[in-house]
């Protein structure tokens, strides 16, 4: 087994919180980080005969920070009341809505920037065209591009690494991603200047988890489809919910809907750092944009997205999409972001067992009298703060192994 370090992100992996988001490549001024696909998830791999211990990739690692919450045992607030506003929005183009995850709001604002040149390029993820199972980060630089990104990737890819081939250049950029991706970003802005001019305007998606690799591949079988077969795989789209659809070499179609692919399989395999994240509606985005879940909203299946505007220069980009027809946009109140995703926000219900579950597995600290202050004689909660211990010891067996 490797050494720890305590001064690179080694530390972050051995506590079980790597989200494989990669903004450690970017930062490494020794370029001794590169990414590896593990049969789960993603992670860095150092070569220690370069690593000079700056500390550097730990500054940018959203994992350090969400350690640094659980052992202070103050993690982060959703933050849904103080923000600019808060809509259920589609695009005006049918077309981008059906096949878009929700309503196609980040796929038509998107273009729109990018045809009324406010930035050059947005850093997205697609099917990787070299595997068919796999994600990839890129910079969508036309219209057909950003559509390639249209729908959800529910299984790993470290968005970050993009960041690499955009360091050096004049132009203006957006940036979509994950809550923890989003905060590795704003981390690296600190410390690279050149990107804070660079990245425009920082959009999060919604995000419960990323399921592994290992859930794709259990729908694969359920489907009874060999993997190598595949030649296109899409999670989302063609209306909304929408649909996980597999195209095989054959020119045959297998499709099963969306919330029973994600409900009976792809939500079971998550991980740790997933599980204790405390910031599933991306805080550090300008616009957070996820699923507006309503049973009223059903009956219009090409879907609605919630979006909530935290920053000024969303809602300057918001605006003029609004004013030009991009998008249609309805206000509503921070209550119905809480009710659209109630799954989200149910999330913090279990922060106080989160944080003393890890603390007692990773950190080897108990402190009783401050658990029976929390749960008292409620039974119920100790046994799932003890179902909640045991699973973090079967994922810190695993990253041992």
């Amino acid at each position: 087994m490797k050494v720890m370090s305590l001064d690179n992100v080694d530390l972050i992996i051995n506590k079980g919180l790597c989200s494989g988001c990669g903004s450690c490549t970017v930062i490494c001024k020794k370029n001794c980080i590169r990414m590896k696909n593990g049969i789960n998830y993603n992670y860095p791999c150092i070569d220690d005969t370069l690593c000079n211990s700056c500390g550097l990739c730990l500054k940018v690692c959203p994992g350090n920070r969400i350690l640094e919450r659980l052992i202070s045992k103050n993690l982060l607030s959703l933050n849904i009341q103080d923000v600019l506003n808060n809509y259920v929005a589609c695009s005006s183009d049918d077309k981008i809505r059906y096949n878009a995850a929700s309503g196609g709001v980040i796929s038509s604002l998107i273009i729109f920037l990018l045809q009324q040149k406010y930035i050059d390029g947005a850093i997205c993820v697609k099917q990787d065209d070299s595997n068919s199972l796999a994600n990839k980060s890129f910079i969508a630089t036309s219209e057909f591009e950003v559509l390639q990104a249209s729908g959800s990737r529910y299984s790993p890819v470290s968005n970050c690494e993009a960041i690499k081939g955009i360091l050096y250049d004049n132009k203006a950029y957006a940036f979509i991603g994950k809550p923890c991706e989003i905060d590795a970003i704003n981390e690296m802005q600190k410390y690279l200047p050149e990107l804070k001019k660079k990245i425009k305007i920082k959009i999060s998606i919604m995000c419960a988890c990323t399921p592994s690799r290992k859930g794709t591949l259990k729908l694969l079988r359920d489907l009874n489809i060999d993997p190598s077969k595949v030649v296109k795989l899409s999670y989302r789209g063609n209306g909304w919910p929408g649909y996980f659809r597999v195209e095989t070499k054959d020119g045959k179609q297998r499709v099963i809907p969306y919330l029973k692919a994600w409900n009976n399989t792809l939500s079971k395999y998550s991980c740790l750092r997933c599980i204790v994240c405390d910031d599933p509606l991306g805080n550090g985005a300008d616009i957070t944009v996820g699923d507006a879940w309503d049973q009223k909203l059903f009956q219009n299946n090409s879907g609605l997205s919630a979006v909530i505007i935290r920053t000024e220069t969303g809602r300057k980009y918001m605006n003029m999409a609004i004013e030009n027809n991009v998008v249609s946009v309805e206000n509503v109140s921070a209550n119905d972001i809480c009710r659209f995703q109630k799954s989200l926000i149910r999330k913090t219900d279990k922060a106080v067992s989160n944080i003393i579950a890890y603390n007692l597995v990773f950190l080897n600290k108990l402190n009783l009298k401050e658990v029976y202050i929390q749960f008292g004689h409620n039974i119920k909660i100790y046994y799932s703060l003890f179902r909640r211990v045991i699973r973090f010891l079967i994922y810190k067996i695993s990253i041992k192994c």
